[in-house]
């Protein structure tokens, strides 16, 4: 099995008489604000579907169900004792399709292969802090996967696309070491199969195991995250492991291994507390103040605005998917997104995130289609 390095370009949150009105004109502009958001981002989002695709199970973003830190990235740093946090979310995931010289090469060896167009996860996740160094999150996923095409017998199929409800995940972190500048965590977590993994195309043949909306078993995960904490930003990094095991019908998701890292700037706030956004005092910075003030506003529609800017590097390591213990050929490898992303807080409770996956390395196995673009966005809140 041939290895192919593609170095790729994206082408493809007393005593005032009117105290009472002003509280309610402000939790409906937040409320109105949260709508509007909502409703552009996923506005953009459904403009952009299919455009061009090797399906794949697609990560988990925890780092975004947090409202502090990165986006992708799980940071050392757990919610306080008490909090709760809800958010909702998509990730979108554009990819390549195989091409004519890629489809004759794998039709003279005599495998087989597939691609798709472009998967959609959407998801609620739950978060709660059972201690200051404990964190539980749940994450239930809708997932959608489209324009499926197999190639097996030197012919290429069209197939239907496949949607319907993932698996619940639940996910711990526990925060092991607290100092001044550094925090390190043990991260934990497993996959329930309640979703199907026996969905079958319109020929009547099951979906290879990576386009099922359920990976039909058990799958644990575990890993190690870090947090550096500095003058003027933030340096977060984790590595997580999934162990993919096998299901009722022989398949399997293959196992996979998650390295992030991410580099977080907050631009008008304090970054001491990741779940305080305080706004810094007037004056601190007066560049800033000149300058990012005019595009990232402290204020608006009466409502207390904290920026945070995120650049993210996620590097994403597959094995082949597996049938009755044997490997698919033309699937599995290694990909490095570079992810830049920001993040709005109002009033220091909501927060809406928005990350951009570009794929600058694509060290793929065989013949596949690679990824062209990943965009992730949620909006959340905490208690």
């Amino acid at each position: 099995m041939r290895n192919s390095v593609v170095i790729a370009s994206p082408r493809s949150g007393c005593g005032d008489p009117l105290g009472s009105s002003r509280m309610v004109w402000g939790s409906f502009a937040a409320l109105r604000m949260t709508v509007v958001t909502l409703g552009v981002a996923l506005l953009a989002m459904m403009m952009i579907l299919p455009a061009s695709a090797h399906g794949g199970n697609c990560g988990c973003s925890l780092g975004s169900s947090l409202g502090a830190g990165p986006i992708i990235t799980m940071p050392a740093y757990t919610m306080p004792e008490g909090m709760f946090s809800l958010s909702i979310g998509s990730n979108y995931t554009n990819y390549g399709r195989l091409s004519s010289q890629q489809i004759t090469n794998i039709n003279s060896r005599n495998q087989a292969a597939d691609d798709a167009t472009a998967s959609l996860r959407n998801y609620i996740s739950l978060g709660y802090g059972v201690t200051d160094d404990l964190t539980v999150i749940a994450s239930y996923p809708f997932i959608s996967n489209w324009g499926i095409r197999e190639l097996h017998d030197a012919e290429l199929e069209n197939l239907d696309g496949v949607h319907g409800l993932g698996d619940l995940s639940l996910f711990a972190q526990y925060r092991f070491l607290k100092q001044e500048r550094w925090q390190a965590a043990l991260l934990a977590g497993i996959n329930f199969p309640l979703a199907s993994s026996d969905k079958k195309s319109n020929h009547g043949e099951y979906y290879e195991s990576h386009f099922q909306t359920g990976a039909g078993s058990f799958n644990p995960s575990f890993g190690l995250a870090l947090s550096r904490h500095y003058q003027h930003f933030n340096l977060d990094a984790n590595f997580l492991y999934v162990l993919a095991n096998t299901n009722d019908i022989g398949a399997s998701i293959g196992d996979s291994a998650v390295y992030n890292i991410a580099l977080s700037y907050p631009l008008n706030h304090k970054h001491g507390d990741p779940f305080s956004h305080e706004h810094e005092e007037e004056g601190h910075d007066e560049h800033q103040g000149h300058f990012l003030e005019r595009i990232f506003p402290q204020h608006a529609f009466g409502q207390h605005l904290a920026w945070d800017l995120i650049l993210e590097a996620n590097i994403r390591a597959e094995d082949a998917p597996t049938s009755n213990e044997l490997s698919l050929d033309n699937h599995g490898g290694t990909i490095m997104f570079i992810s830049p992303g920001l993040r709005m807080t109002v009033n220091n409770s909501w927060f809406y995130n928005l990350s951009v996956g570009i794929p600058v390395v694509q060290a793929l196995d065989g013949d596949q289609g690679g990824t062209d673009l990943q965009l992730l966005f949620s909006v959340g809140t905490t208690l």
